[in-house]
C-alpha cells in the first residue's frame, strides 16, 4: 500500500544581497596601515586615528587577508631594522652604545603602538595559524637584523666586556648604559641573554681572574691575597646587581671563587709564613675568618681547613706531650692543654662560625695526642687536685664551675677513664684526710660532673669516702665522749693519770733549753699521730692503694697533744678537720686524737703502710680501737700509718715553734727524745718504715732549707745507709707554724707508675669478662672478632681494652666453662648456661 507523500516544512529565508567586494580591497587597507606603520617609526603618530587603523586590520583578517596582513608586516619590520642595523654600524666610538641604546628604545615603543593596532589579528589569526605574536616577532626580527647582524654583534660583545674590563681595573663607566643594553639582551629571551652576553662575559672573567690570581700570588701574602678575593667577589655581586640579571650572579661568582680560590686551594692554605697554621698559630682571627668565608665556597675548601687545622694540632700536641722538659710539671702540662683547647675554641667561635664539623675535628685531635702520654691521666687527676686544694682559693662559684667544666673536657678525651679514677681516688683521699680541699661544693660537683658522664658506678666509691668522713665525725664525738666519761670517772675514784703520762722523760730533760736531746724530747713529746697524711702539691708522697679484707675499716690517724709547761701542744692537726678535739685540759689529761674510719674498698689504702708508734701515742689509739670495736660487732680496723700528721711544739737554742709533720715523721722525731745523732739504719730499725718512706721523710726533715730541723752527715741530696742525723739545734724559721712536707716528685715515680698500671690491669680483667658475659648471655653465639668489636664498644667509656687481653679474658672463661669453642669452628664461641 502505497504511502501520502509527506510535505517539506515551509521556511522562509530572509534576503540576501550579494556583496561584491573591490578585488584591490586588501592591497589598499594594507597601504594605509603599512603608511601608518612607517609613520609611527618615524615618530609622526599623532596625526593617527588608532581607531579606524585597528578597524581596518579587523577588516582585513575578517575577510580572510590575514595571511597578506602578517607577510605585509614581517616586510614592512625587516625592512625598517635593516635601516636601523645601518645607523647603528655607522655610529663609532662611545656613540655606537649610545645609537644603539636610543634606537632599541624607539623601536620598543614603536612596536607597542603596531601591537595595539593589530591586536586583533593577535587573537585570531595569530592563535589560529600558529603565527608569532606581534611583539615577539618584533623581538625576533631585532635579534635577527640587529643585535646579531655581522657588523654588529662582535663589536657590542667587544664594546660590552671593554667596559667591564675597565670597570674592574678602577675606571668609571656608565653603568645605566650598561644596565639598557644588558635589559635589552634580557628581554629579548634567556637563551639570547646567555649566549650572546652571559657566555662571553663569564669567559672573559674567567681569563681575567685567572691571570689576577697568578699576579696576586707571586706577590702577597696569604692574607692580603685573600682580601682581594674577598672584594672580588662583592664588586661581582654589586655589579651584577647593577646591570647585569640576576641569575648571572651565582655563576660569575663562582668564576670567580674557582679562579682565584678553588684552583690554588692547597696553595693557600698551607703558603709558607701566612698560611693557615700560621695564622692559627699567631691568632689572626679576622684572616681565618676570611679563609672560612671563602673556602666554604669552593669543594673540598672546609674539609681541607680541617685536615690542615687537625694535622697541626696532632703535631703540636704531640711535641707537647712527648716533651720531657713540657711534662715535668703536671699542672703547668694540663694547664697548656686547657689553654690550647680554649684557644681553639674562641678560633672555632669567632672565625669558624661554630661549625660543628671543626668542633668534631678539635676533639678528635686532641683525643688523638692526649692519648700518646701515659701520665696524661695522672696529670689530669693532679690538677684537679691542685685546684681543689688552693687554686680554686677565692674564686666564685662560676669560676670554679668553669675551670671543673674544662677538666671535664679533657677527661673525656681521655680513653683510660679508669686510670683517672685510680689516681683521683688516691688525691681526694689525701684532700679529705687532711681537710685540705678549697670547698666541699667544688668536690661534690666534680664528682657530679663525673657521674654525669660516666655513670654511677663510676663514682660510687668517690661518693663512699665522703659518706665515711661524715660517719667519722660521728664516731669521733662518740669517742670523746667515751674519754670525757672514763676521766671523770678516774678523777672522781682519786685518780688516775692521762694516758699521756706514759711517756719516757719529764720536765728536768727540758731545763737546758739548748741540749739537742731536750729539744728534741720536746718535739716527741707533743707528737702523737697514727698514721701519716702527705700531700702532693706540697711535695709529700702518698701511699698506692692497697687490699684489705671484705668487712675490714682502715684507721687513719690524727694529732695527739700532752699538757706540759714546756711541752705545749698545738690544736687538733689539719687533717683531723671538723672532728679534731682541743688538747688536754679539762676532766683527763693526754694525747688526743682524731681518728677517720675508712671503708675498705672505697680508699686507696696501702697494705704495707707499717711503723712502730711511740709508747705516748699506744695508749689512747688502744683506746680508741677498744671502743670502736666494741660498738662495731663483725668488724676489724687496720691503722694506716702513711695517711695522717701531727701538730708538734718544739723548742730549739733560739725559740718555740709549732711542726706540722706526718706520722712517720713524728716517729722519727720521737727517737731523738733519747738519742743526740741516730744513722740511717738504726732509724730503720726502730721504726719499721718501709724504705723508700722513710728515706723521703729524712730527706724533708734535713734537707729542705727553711725546715730542716735535722742535720744530716754527710751533706748530699739522697739518703745512704751509712748516714748520720743530727738534731739541729740552731733551727730558725720566720714563721711560727712550720709545715714540713715529704719530699717527692708531684708525679709518680716509675716504680710507682709501674705499681698503679699493674693494679688498673688487674681491675681491668673482670670488668672485661663481665662484658663478655653479658654479651654471649644475649647472643648465645658468636664469632672471634664480632666479640672482640661488641668487647670493645661496651668498655670504651671507661677504656679501651687490648684485643689481646680480651682474647686471654676469653680463654680464662672457657676454663672455667663459661664459653665453649664451636667444634667445627674454632673461632665460633658459644655460651654455656
Amino acid at each position: 500500500m502505497n504511502q501520502p507523500r509527506r510535505k517539506s516544512a515551509f521556511r522562509i529565508e530572509p534576503f540576501r544581497h550579494k556583496v561584491e567586494m573591490d578585488p584591490k580591497y586588501a592591497e589598499k587597507t594594507w597601504g594605509i596601515l603599512e603608511d601608518a606603520i612607517h609613520q609611527i617609526y618615524n615618530h609622526n603618530a599623532s596625526g593617527l586615528s588608532f581607531e579606524e587603523l585597528y578597524r581596518n586590520a579587523y577588516n582585513m583578517v575578517l575577510h580572510k587577508y590575514g595571511d597578506r596582513l602578517y607577510a605585509g608586516l614581517v616586510t614592512t619590520m625587516t625592512n625598517h631594522l635593516k635601516g636601523v642595523a645601518a645607523a647603528i654600524e655607522a655610529a663609532h666610538g662611545p656613540l655606537f652604545l649610545n645609537e644603539l641604546d636610543a634606537r632599541w628604545h624607539d623601536y620598543g615603543k614603536s612596536l607597542q603602538m603596531i601591537r595595539d593596532i593589530l591586536m586583533y589579528m593577535d587573537r585570531t589569526y595569530v592563535t589560529n595559524h600558529n603565527k608569532t605574536p606581534v611583539h615577539d616577532l618584533g623581538l625576533a626580527l631585532w635579534r635577527d637584523h640587529v643585535v646579531r647582524a655581522p657588523a654588529i654583534r662582535p663589536r657590542l660583545l667587544s664594546t660590552l666586556l671593554s667596559l667591564v674590563q675597565q670597570e674592574r681595573s678602577g675606571e668609571v663607566i656608565n653603568r645605566a648604559l650598561m644596565r639598557s643594553i644588558s635589559s635589552m639582551f634580557a628581554d629579548l629571551g634567556p637563551t639570547v641573554y646567555a649566549e650572546d652576553l652571559e657566555r662571553p662575559f663569564l669567559e672573559a672573567s674567567a681569563a681575567f681572574y685567572r691571570g689576577e690570581a697568578q699576579r696576586y700570588l707571586g706577590t702577597c701574602d696569604c692574607a692580603d691575597y685573600l682580601k682581594v678575593a674577598e672584594r672580588r667577589l662583592e664588586e661581582e655581586g654589586e655589579r651584577v646587581v647593577q646591570y647585569l640579571d640576576a641569575r648571572t650572579e651565582g655563576k660569575v661568582t663562582a668564576v670567580v671563587e674557582r679562579e682565584m680560590v678553588g684552583n690554588h686551594l692547597r696553595l693557600l692554605v698551607d703558603m709558607e709564613n701566612s698560611g693557615l697554621v700560621p695564622m692559627l698559630v699567631n691568632d689572626k682571627y679576622e684572616d681565618i675568618a676570611r679563609m672560612y668565608r671563602l673556602l666554604k665556597r669552593v669543594p673540598a675548601g672546609l674539609q681541607t681547613m680541617r685536615e690542615v687545622m687537625a694535622g697541626h694540632l696532632r703535631d703540636t700536641g704531640r711535641q707537647l706531650v712527648t716533651d720531657p722538659d713540657r711534662s715535668k710539671d703536671p699542672v703547668e702540662f694540663v694547664q697548656r692543654l686547657l689553654e690550647e683547647k680554649d684557644k681553639y675554641d674562641r678560633i672555632i667561635i669567632a672565625s669558624f662560625s661554630s661549625d660543628k664539623a671543626f668542633h668534631t675535628a678539635l676533639s678528635t685531635a686532641f683525643e688523638f695526642f692526649l692519648n700518646l702520654s701515659q701520665r696524661a691521666a695522672e696529670y689530669i687527676s693532679l690538677f684537679v687536685d691542685d685546684k681543689l686544694r688552693k687554686g680554686l682559693k677565692g674564686a666564685s662559684e662560676e669560676e670554679a664551675e668553669a675551670v671543673l667544666d674544662k677538666v671535664m673536657t679533657l677527661f673525656r678525651f681521655l680513653q683510660e677513664k679508669d686510670v683517672f679514677e685510680k689516681y683521683y681516688k688516691q688525691h681526694l683521699a689525701k684532700r679529705l684526710l687532711s681537710g685540705k680541699t678549697v670547698s666541699d661544693d667544688a668536690e661534690r660537683s666534680f664528682i657530679v660532673k663525673l657521674k654525669t658522664e660516666c655513670g654511677y658506678q663510676f663514682t660510687s666509691k668517690l661518693e663512699g669516702m665522703f659518706l665515711d668522713m661524715k660517719t667519722s665525725q660521728d664516731t669521733m664525738q662518740a669517742f670523746q665522749t667515751a674519754l670525757q666519761a672514763e676521766a671523770a670517772a678516774a678523777a672522781a675514784a682519786g685518780g688516775g693519770v692521762g694516758a699521756g703520762e706514759e711517756r719516757g722523760g719529764g720536765e728536768g730533760e727540758v731545763e737546758d733549753p739548748a741540749s739537742g736531746v731536750a729539744a728534741a724530747a720536746a718535739a716527741a713529746a707533743a707528737a702523737g699521730a697514727a698514721g701519716g697524711a702527705v700531700e702532693r702539691d706540697l711535695g709529700e708522697e702518698g701511699g698506692d692503694e692497697g687490699g684489705e679484707e671484705e668487712g675490714e675499716r682502715s684507721i687513719r690517724g690524727g694529732a695527739a697533744a700532752l699538757a706540759e709547761p714546756d711541752l705545749a701542744l698545738a690544736g687538733p692537726s689539719s687533717a683531723a678537720g671538723p672532728s679534731g678535739t682541743a688538747a688536754g685540759g679539762g676532766l683527763f689529761q693526754g694525747p688526743t686524737l682524731s681518728v677517720q674510719v675508712l671503708t675498705t674498698g672505697s680508699w686507696p689504702t696501702q697494705a704495707g703502710a707499717r711503723c712502730n708508734l711511740p709508747g705516748e701515742i699506744l695508749p689512747i689509739c688502744e683506746k680508741f680501737t677498744r671502743h670502736y670495736l666494741t660498738t662495731h660487732t663483725g668488724r676489724r680496723l687496720t691503722w694506716q700509718m702513711n695517711m695522717g700528721h701531727a701538730d708538734v711544739k718544739a723548742t730549739f737554742e733560739s725559740r718555740k715553734y709549732e711542726l706540722s709533720v706526718s706520722t712517720y715523721q713524728m716517729c722519727i722525731l720521737m727517737l731523738f727524745n733519747t738519742h743526740d745523732s741516730l744513722t740511717y739504719r738504726d732509724i730503720e730499725a726502730a721504726t719499721d718504715i718501709p724504705s723508700a718512706d722513710l728515706r723521703r721523710n729524712l730527706q724533708s726533715l734535713s734537707l729542705v732549707r727553711g725546715k730542716n730541723v735535722l742535720r744530716k752527715e754527710p751533706v748530699s741530696k739522697e739518703v745512704g745507709d751509712d748516714d748520720t742525723f743530727h738534731f739541729n739545734h740552731k733551727f730558725t724559721s720566720k714563721f711560727f707554724k712550720v709545715k714540713i712536707g715529704t719530699i717527692s716528685a708531684q708525679k709518680e715515680t716509675e716504680p710507682e707508675k709501674a705499681e698503679t698500671r699493674q693494679k688498673v690491669e688487674e681491675d681491668r680483667k673482670p670488668q672485661i669478662e663481665a662484658a663478655i658475659v653479658r654479651i654471649m648471655k644475649s647472643r648465645r653465639m658468636l664469632d672471634h672478632n664480632n666479640l672482640v668489636s661488641e668487647v670493645t664498644k661496651q668498655l670504651q667509656a671507661r677504656f679501651l681494652p687490648n684485643p689481646a687481653v680480651i682474647k686471654k679474658r676469653i680463654e680464662s672463661l672457657i676454663e672455667r666453662e663459661f664459653l665453649e669453642r664451636d667444634r667445627n669452628d674454632r673461632k665460633l664461641y658459644r655460651y654455656l648456661a
